[in-house]
């Protein structure tokens, strides 16, 4: 076997579910080429259900095929269910197939021909989709533990930094993993050159087991705008919208839209963000000169890099004689607290309680008056509740309003 120069290889045999798989949909966090040639994989897409994966530590051909059939290939069924995007797959003793601890933690693994042979200096394992074990299709992503075979790399179409990773700080790394962060990316195809950088692995020279076993915590990406709360008050012939956010990412702003009933929404105007901030920040923006009526309004979010996303909706009165507005909740569904206002046109007293389903009152929120053009904040913490669908009521003078909100555990 030649001086080991270590890549993943992955096949991808699809049945078609709606998720097509590309190169770089995968990415390998850790290996170990002591004892019993361990490894571990990160989805940076989702992977379709009933999906067969090859792993090989062959070498390949200027064409693109499997140059040495002498060396191994393990099969991988992924099962029923789509591994979501941020899950690891931690596969154990693939250097034989009755190893007692042969196999992968999500699914199931095979062999179908000789077993993986990787060593601690200089092996390579590819991730290929392929039409049966010996025929890729295409290379998803590699792993190597010596740069020294640049032909099987060219010849894989893979790229070093990008979907393939040279983890070694010398000569002979038995072992290495993935060390840096796995929470603080807005997609997970950003954390595929942040993975496949050297600098972002620890790694062990003689004895690659030290390093295990491999972390099974999965990746995640943080939301662009953390938003906490959206409320719309209206007066006579006006709309006050106020929000805050509790984190923000890459924000351009937010683009502020109405519409009537029954009407789509239309922009009305643009409030700047405070583009990258751990610090909460509070807007407000006031839509003067409206008609009487009903009125809906939300934010769409915009990245500097033009993708964007959508508040839930608030809903407002404007200009009608003795209106009381009780507003959707945000956020809805919720856990725990919800946020919500009630407005009056006239000084009244006005009650708010939750009841459940079977109408049973399981809070009382707020009992007090509620002045005219001022709405009251009220907070609904449902600690201690079970999950479920729950209905506030808000009660006035004469007038009732009620609204559904959903309680996530």
């Amino acid at each position: 076997m030649r001086k080991l120069l270590l890549y993943f290889a992955f096949a991808l045999l699809l049945v078609p579910v709606g998720i097509a798989q590309n190169r770089g949909d995968i990415a390998f966090v850790g290996f170990n080429a002591d004892g019993d040639d361990d490894f571990a994989i990160v989805a940076l897409a989702d992977i379709a259900a009933n999906t067969t994966i090859y792993f090989t530590d062959n070498e390949v051909s200027s064409g693109g095929g499997l140059a040495d059939t002498n060396e191994g290939i393990i099969q991988w069924d992924t099962g029923t269910a789509i591994i979501t995007a941020g899950t690891i797959v931690i596969f154990t003793d693939t250097d034989a197939a009755g190893n007692p601890n042969f196999g992968a933690s999500v699914g199931t693994l095979t062999m179908p021909d000789p077993s993986l042979n990787l060593s601690g200096g200089g092996d390579a394992l590819f991730a290929y989709l392929g039409t049966d074990p010996s025929t890729p299709t295409l290379f998803l992503a590699g792993i190597q533990n010596e740069a020294n075979n640049t032909g099987d790399l060219a010849a894989s179409g893979l790229t070093e930094g990008t979907d393939f990773v040279t983890f070694t700080s010398g000569s002979n790394d038995d072992g290495g993993v993935y060390n840096a962060s796995r929470d603080d990316q807005t997609s997970f195809a950003a954390y595929g050159a942040i993975i496949n950088t050297a600098s972002n692995w620890s790694t062990q020279s003689s004895n690659g087991e030290l390093l295990l076993p491999f972390s099974t915590t999965p990746f995640t990406t943080a939301l662009p705008v953390e938003l906490t709360s959206f409320e719309a008050i209206a007066s006579t012939d006006a709309v006050t919208l106020t929000w805050t956010t509790a984190s923000e990412t890459n924000n351009a702003g937010f683009e502020l839209q109405q519409a009537t009933a029954g009407a789509a929404f239309t922009p009305a105007t643009f409030v700047s963000g405070q583009g990258t901030t751990l610090q909460a920040q509070s807007y407000q923006h006031t839509i003067a000169n409206l008609i009487p009526g009903q009125y809906r309004f939300r934010l769409k979010q915009v990245d500097y890099d033009g993708a964007f996303e959508y508040s839930s909706e608030v809903e407002v009165t404007v200009g009608v004689e003795h209106s009381f507005q009780l507003s959707e909740a945000y956020p809805n569904p919720f856990n725990p607290e919800t946020v919500f206002s009630v407005s009056v046109q006239s000084d009244q007293r006005v009650e708010v309680a939750v009841y459940n389903l079977l109408g049973q009152r399981v809070r009382q929120l707020y009992a007090g008056t509620v002045t005219a053009g001022a709405a009251q904040r009220v907070v609904f913490d449902a600690g201690g509740l079970p999950g479920g669908v729950y209905l506030i009521q808000a009660r006035g003078a004469e007038v009732m309003q009620s609204r559904t909100v959903t309680l996530l555990k």
